[in-house]
């Protein structure tokens, strides 16, 4: 039980299945790629890259020996505590005792895949922080290492004592130094050849607009504007400052973008509606950037979106958010949130989207309003400011599927620095609101046959289901604790699990052990040793995402919504 419960409350049914649809994706993208360089930087100069290729494979089996030296030393002080080898078997065997029917297949084998994979991150890490290299092959090679280890660990992996394991462990091993080798050679030793010309009929940054609805947001629009400026003419800016009562408008003039003040208070897609058609800016402009007044794009922002839409099907592509870590004083609860929220972005930015906008899936639910860029003549065939809806970017996302405008494409590099809500408070507020906009949005569009619609809907049940369990888990250790900590009975409408009672390791094992590991995951990619402490918290936020995604079902019936926004405290960015 613990183990369905693990994955279920962890990864879910639909999010592994994008996982394994993401891994095809990248290997499909970028080793061909990758490869491709390879070759012909090899031929332009061979003997520089060669050069280079003797230093990276050097690197490369250090990375190896690291790994090997963490599992010797695992393997070793395993065995003076356990005093034998058959000390080590028994250990194991008694670990197998103890995840009772769900056998955990424990063995050298995972042991050494683990190692390999966390010591070649930590080894890589060290390396990349004095010379930085292009990793794409090595990070696939680490992924399915990572895969190995998971498969294992389900006893799909053949033990070890079995024929071709060594073969198996050999060919990794080979392919992780070809790997590092190949991958890392993209740093300045090799000289890169002049970009080449844009193709005919690229759109270019003097061709994008930026709108940006804006309410009460002096604090941080300069900033946002500012990181603009960077990457297009401070002309093609168009900010709607929205019944705002500070000096939202006058800091947005005094950077010389075209401002517009709104009253009284419409909301933020009406304000969206009211720039484009005041301005007429899908007529005036290939592409349109919506953009939130506390979102910083990167200088290669534009760089990354704009080659997408040389794919004349492409209709919309979704910026990457990256939470600011605030360094304000007293910012416990906003670095508690935005820790958490560091975690599930990378969660569902890598884990979801990255597969849902594969050119062969085309199944991603939202286009955030926040940081995404619209051809301007899809854009001006969405009814941004639909009645009813608390938010627009679900509707607007809703539309380009239902309407069939086009395919919404995503580039990873597409990067942007984002703000979290300062107080709990806040961050419930903004949750809701994201909730119930997603309900009202299923209900506005119905029930419509196609593809998308049927993925949203199995998407939808699975989070039903989840959210009605995470919501039942304190009522369930409560009872637990009334009945001197037996296991007790979950409905039957959550059969999903198999059997019928959850008991107390069950609980620990599946719902916080497990989320904790993702923490640690998440933390090395990451490299914010803070997520460990925040980490021992999250189940609280995902207590409260739960509630308020089942809340929301009736909320979102009996509710109708004009739009109009508060939007959470800002403060002047200081992030670290």
């Amino acid at each position: 039980m613990k183990w369905i419960i693990a994955y279920f409350t962890v990864v879910g049914f639909n999010f592994g299945f994008w996982i394994a649809v993401g891994a095809l994706r990248f290997a499909s993208e970028q080793i061909p790629k990758v490869l491709i360089e390879f070759v012909r930087r090899l031929r332009s100069h061979p003997r520089a890259f060669l050069e280079y290729g003797r230093q990276t494979l050097w690197q490369a089996t250090f990375e190896s020996a690291v790994s090997f030296g963490l599992f010797s030393l695992f393997a070793v002080t395993l065995n003076v505590l356990l005093g034998t080898v058959e000390g080590w078997l028994q250990f194991i065997e008694n670990f197998r005792a103890l995840t009772g029917p769900y056998e955990l297949v424990l063995n050298p084998l995972s042991a050494w895949l683990f190692f390999a994979f966390v010591g070649g991150f930590i080894a890589r890490s060290v390396i990349r922080a004095s010379n930085p290299a292009a990793t794409a092959i090595a990070s696939t090679t680490y992924f399915f290492g990572s895969i190995l280890v998971s498969a294992d660990l389900i006893g799909i992996v053949i033990p070890l004592e079995a024929p071709g394991t060594l073969l198996l462990l050999l060919a990794s091993f080979v392919l992780m130094l070809s790997g590092e080798t190949v991958a890392m050679s993209g740093r300045g030793s090799v000289p890169t050849p002049a970009q080449p010309a844009l193709p005919a009929g690229r759109i270019t940054p003097p061709e994008v607009a930026v709108i940006m609805a804006a309410h009460n947001e002096e604090a941080v629009i300069g900033q946002s504007i500012t990181a603009a400026m960077a990457v297009l003419p401070v002309e093609n800016i168009y900010i709607g400052s929205d019944a705002s009562t500070d000096r939202t408008s006058a800091v947005a003039r005094s950077y010389g973008c075209q401002v517009v003040d709104i009253y009284p208070n419409q909301g933020k897609a009406k304000t969206l509606k009211h720039l484009l058609d005041r301005f007429q800016i899908c007529d005036r402009y290939r592409a349109v950037l919506i953009l939130d007044a506390d979102i910083v794009i990167r200088k290669r922002f534009l760089d990354r979106v704009l080659p997408l839409f040389d794919d004349p099907r492409v209709a919309a592509v979704p910026g990457r958010s990256i939470p600011r870590w605030p360094a304000h004083p007293g910012a416990h609860q906003a670095r508690f949130i935005t820790a958490y929220r560091m975690r599930l972005w990378r969660m569902l930015q890598f884990g979801l989207r990255y597969a849902q906008t594969w050119r062969f899936t085309n199944m991603t639910t939202i286009v955030p309003g926040a940081m995404s860029t619209y051809r301007a003549s899809v854009l001006r065939q969405l009814e941004i400011d639909a009645p009813g809806l608390v938010i627009e970017d679900f509707n607007m996302t809703f539309e380009l599927h239902h309407k069939r405008l086009g395919i919404i494409a995503y580039d990873l590099g597409a990067t942007v620095d984002s703000t979290q809500p300062l107080t709990i408070g806040d961050y419930v507020r903004q949750v809701k609101r994201w909730y119930l906009g997603w309900w009202q949005t299923i209900w506005r569009h119905g029930v419509w046959p196609s593809a998308f619609w049927a993925f949203m809907a199995s998407f939808t049940l699975e989070m039903v289901i989840y959210g009605l369990f995470v919501v039942m888990v304190p009522a369930i250790l409560l009872v637990m604790a009334a009945n001197g900590w037996h296991s007790v009975t979950i409905p039957q409408f959550l059969g999903v699990f198999r059997q019928g009672t959850v008991s107390l390791p069950d609980l620990l094992l599946g719902v916080f052990l497990a989320d904790y590991l993702m923490t640690i995951i998440i933390t090395l990619i990451e490299r914010k040793p803070a997520l460990l402490f925040y980490g021992l918290g999250f189940f609280v936020l995902r207590f409260l995402d739960a509630l308020m995604f089942i809340t929301m079902i009736p909320a979102s019936v009996i509710t109708k919504s004009d739009g109009r926004w508060v939007h959470p405290k800002r403060k002047p960015d200081v992030s670290a």
